[in-house]
């Protein structure tokens, strides 16, 4: 199988040696490597074509450069480097993190176990903008437990994945029939989100508990990790209803599923449903007591049980705010 790597930027000169350097350092190197540049203008892009260029013939990987005259975005980015990868395997990457020196061959072999597995993902370490140990890890500060991945590896991946985004790009390995079926990505949609939730419409996934990235925690993360505080759940209970984005998204992705001749039907169903349901939410009443009654009609129904990043408790939220995530 031939391996793409894709590695979106932005303004990471301080960094993306580090990254470049543990890509071409694997002990299965990658066939290709895809620089999608988004608008940086510090130097970041000149550092990584010279890292890779300057790299040993029998270590470097074909070399794909995207212009970079305007910023696109994230999602927009990531959509169009992935489209622009070959191989049957395309892994996706950050400018700042690094990676293990095995990682390719881990993921290639956890696909390889499992032939209907469609997307194989891992865990991470967090590091400091410094390099430094933070001791602990993504699943850890996500709140991922081994029950959480014995569902995500089971039979019905999306029943649990409409509930809730956890994996991050940069552990990303995706078979080349996620990529054809998930491109273009919506851009309301975080770009491995919508890719984790095509996969498990198309087949199975794999989810390595090892930490096969170091993934670096600092001010500018496009996506970072935010500690669940009590001050950031009471903010949570304040923020602004964002139930309408939701059901738009999950709208979008329904329909995407719907033009694809093998998604699951299962999966087909957790969408349409995770969809109605952000629809719902969408239109509570602005009265308390009356919205407390479609809340509770819900409950009872099982749909926040269902659908629900956090289950029935939920619910409590929804009715001391305006809406809610």
């Amino acid at each position: 199988m031939k391996v793409s790597v894709v590695l979106c930027c932005f303004n990471g000169r301080a960094h993306i040696g580090d990254q470049i350097d543990s890509v071409l350092a694997q002990t299965r190197l990658p066939d290709e490597i895809i620089l999608a540049d988004d608008g940086s203008g510090d130097g970041t892009l000149e550092v990584a074509i010279a890292r890779i260029s300057h790299a040993s013939a029998p270590r470097r990987p074909r070399l794909t450069v995207l212009d970079h005259e305007r910023r696109r975005g994230v999602t927009a980015n990531f959509s169009r480097a992935i489209g622009a990868a070959s191989s049957d395997i395309v892994f996706l990457a950050d400018q700042d993190d690094v990676w293990r020196a095995d990682k390719i061959e881990t993921q290639l072999a956890d696909l390889e176990r499992k032939p209907g597995s469609m997307l194989s993902v891992s865990n991470a370490r967090l590091i400091g903008a410094d390099g430094s140990d933070r001791h602990t890890d993504l699943f850890r500060s996500i709140r991922i437990s081994a029950r959480d991945i014995e569902s995500i590896t089971g039979e019905r991946p999306s029943a649990w994945l409409v509930r809730r985004s956890v994996f991050l790009g940069m552990t990303f390995a995706l078979r080349r029939q996620v990529v054809d079926c998930a491109l273009p990505i919506p851009p309301l949609w975080p770009h491995d989100y919508w890719l984790s939730l095509v996969a498990a419409a198309l087949g199975s996934i794999t989810v390595s508990t090892e930490h096969l990235v170091d993934y670096r925690q600092h001010e500018s993360n496009a996506v970072g990790l935010v500690p669940h505080t009590m001050a950031y759940r009471i903010g949570r209970v304040r923020a602004e209803r964002t139930a309408e984005l939701y059901a738009i998204r999950f709208s979008a992705l329904r329909d995407r599923l719907s033009a694809i001749p093998n998604a699951n039907v299962g999966a087909l169903a957790a969408v349409e449903g995770k969809s109605r349901f952000e629809a719902r939410r969408a239109t509570f009443q602005s009265n308390r007591f009356r919205r407390s009654l479609q809340i509770s009609a819900m409950a009872v129904a099982g749909s926040y049980s269902r659908y629900a990043s956090n289950g029935v408790a939920n619910s409590l939220r929804d009715a001391l705010s305006a809406g809610g995530a």
